[in-house]
Order: C-alpha cells, then structure tokens, then sequence
C-alpha cells in the first residue's frame, strides 16, 4: 500500500510520486492508495508504463484515474457503497484521438464513471481470463469509425466475462470481440440500468447478441441451426395438418 498523509500546498508544479515496478511480462501489485485531507481534491492516479498494474485494496484518493498505456486490473471487490480500488473519482481508459491507448479490467468494483476510448479495451478479469468487473456508475465506449472502444469477451466452458453497470451504458463507435469457444445456451455479458448505441463485430459462429434481455441486460445467445428450424416447421406443418383432417371429419359429420 502507498500512504501519503497530507498532499500539501505551496507547489509552484504538481508533485508527482512515481513508481517504478513490473514491466511489460511481469505485473505490479499495490493494496489500496491513501491520501491523508488537505482540503482539496487530490490528483488522482495516472499509469503510465505498458505494463500491468493491480490494484488489491480500497484506495480512498479522489481525483480522477488515467489508464494512458498498457492494463490496470482493479480487484478490491467489496459490499461498502463507497469504496473501490480506483478511488471516488472518474476513469479515463486511453485518449479520445486515439493516440493513447490502454486496457482496464479485474475482478473488483470501479466507483466512478468508467470512459474508453479510441482503441482502448475494457474487460471482465484480465484478457485472457474470466471474470466480473464492478462498475458503479456508467460505463462509455466511444471510439472513431477507425478505432473503436472495445469491450474485449472471454469464453470459458460455460462462463464468460461480464460487466455488472449500476448505470448506463453509452455505446458510440464500440466493437465487441469474442476470445475462446462458447458451449452454453447463452452467457450474460453486461447488465445495466439502460443502453444506448450497440457494438459492431461478429459473435461466435451459431450466436448472436441480444441487447436488453431481461430488460437490462446484453446476453450472447445461441442461435437454432438450420436442421433445427426444419425440425420445427415441419412440426407446424404436421399440426396444421392435423388440425385440417379433425374440422374435415367434423364437416362430414356435421352433414350426415
């Protein structure tokens, strides 16, 4: 865990605390970030290297988060309304030009409002593996026709990443891409209390998205093969016909 008991006044320039650890193969882990109160809203966290950041512990700074190369993992997953490993203040994932991108992920609860863009990823767990990120607010994926914001799916058997939203899901030049084999029915990818925009990409071979399932939520479905759509209208066909023959012998009888 990193402490700072008081930030401070008097700087001619924002200080900065950086730390060096992990790399582009091996990640680094912090508990929570702690700020002691001076007054005023802190400055937040920004990652900078291409490596990969996690964050374990309920960190209380306020200001805002910037993911401008490589992945953070946030994975301090709790019941309390307001903590969360990234702190109390907004979420940024790369640069809208593009020109910065990155990864968010874990396993743990984001409080503030989540935003990726251009080029940018956001994930259940890591990529590569499944799991649930807690998103208390809203979530914004709003890339350009030539780089969309991606919200990047693990398939595990029957289980699949997943992004539990408190709030709205904003969805503007956003592609979904699916990494392993589903072999369930379907899977709930997102849940949300509204949606606007939908993703481009293709799902996996016999599925389809769904948007607003259940009213709020965004599920890969399974689609019937061919084989099984003819098993069905043949179904029909027959019932049809059955039902034809009875009112035909009740016609009959009807006359005689």
């Amino acid at each position: 865990s990193i402490t700072i008991t008081s930030a401070g006044t008097g700087y001619t320039s924002a200080p900065t605390i950086t730390l060096n650890g992990g790399g582009a193969t091996t990640a680094a882990t912090l508990g929570a970030i702690t700020t002691g109160s001076n007054g005023a809203t802190d400055g937040g966290l920004t990652k900078l290297g291409a490596g990969i950041l996690t964050l374990t512990g309920a960190s209380n700074y306020t200001g805002p988060t910037q993911i401008n190369a490589g992945t953070l993992l946030a994975n301090f997953n709790t019941s309390t309304s307001f903590a969360s490993s990234t702190g109390l203040g907004n979420v940024t994932v790369g640069n809208a030009a593009g020109t910065l991108t990155a990864t968010l992920g874990g396993t743990g609860t984001v409080l503030g409002n989540v935003t990726v863009n251009a080029g940018s990823v956001i994930t259940g767990g890591a990529v590569g593996s499944v799991g649930t990120l807690i998103l208390s607010s809203n979530l914004t994926l709003t890339g350009t026709a030539g780089a969309p914001a991606n919200f990047t799916v693990d398939l595990s058997g029957t289980t699949a990443d997943r992004l539990s939203i408190s709030g709205v899901l904003s969805l503007t030049n956003a592609s979904i891409t699916f990494s392993g084999t589903p072999t369930a029915a379907s899977y709930v990818l997102a849940t949300y209390a509204s949606e606007t925009g939908t993703f481009t990409g293709a799902a996996p071979a016999g599925y389809q998205l769904r948007f607003n399932a259940n009213g709020t939520e965004l599920d890969l479905v399974q689609v019937p093969e061919p084989g099984t759509w003819a098993m069905l209208l043949g179904a029909a066909g027959l019932l049809g016909l059955a039902r034809r023959r009875r009112l035909a012998s009740w016609l009959k009888l009807a006359r005689c």
